[in-house]
């Protein structure tokens, strides 16, 4: 049975027995042998830095005074997940 018929039948859905058992291997007329990859999702921690002002109260101050307090900059270190696409 040639491959103009096989695509025939597959697109009419009229495939017949001897077609239907046929098992395509490596080797044989018009099959291609091929790699199928599988990309995976893998979410990767990624440590990043960014400054943040905190108020802090000086500690030679009164209670009450309205100077007790300065606004200095603080490093603050947090996780970020990017996802990166892998075999």
């Amino acid at each position: 049975m040639g491959l103009l018929c096989v695509v025939w039948e597959i697109l009419t859905g009229q495939l017949s027995s001897a077609s239907a058992d046929v098992q395509l291997r490596p080797g044989m007329t018009n099959v291609c042998s091929f790699l199928e990859v599988d990309l995976v999702r893998v979410r990767k921690p990624c440590t990043r830095a960014r400054l943040q002002m905190t108020k802090f109260r000086r500690a030679d101050c009164l209670h009450g005074q309205a100077d007790c307090f300065e606004v200095k900059p603080r490093t603050v270190y947090y996780t970020a997940y990017e996802d990166v696409l892998e075999r």
